[in-house]
């Protein structure tokens, strides 16, 4: 079972696969009014999921003494 930063970042993915689903959805689906509002939540999800994974590599980095 997944606790902690694990499943917070877990949840994180889950929430930006889905929004890349989506966005590839209504792009391909060609519907004008919510391509671009859909793409722009994918892309800031994911570079959330990386701010959140890199700070996490650094919070462990720094507990071990680098």
């Amino acid at each position: 079972m997944l606790r902690g930063r694990a499943l917070e970042l877990a949840l994180l993915a889950a929430l930006a696969t889905l929004a890349t689903v989506l966005a590839k959805t209504a792009v391909l689906a060609g519907q004008d009014g919510v391509k671009g509002p859909l793409v722009t939540g994918a892309l800031l999800t994911w570079l959330w999921l990386v701010r959140r994974v890199r700070a996490w590599l650094d919070d462990d980095l720094a507990g071990i003494g680098r």
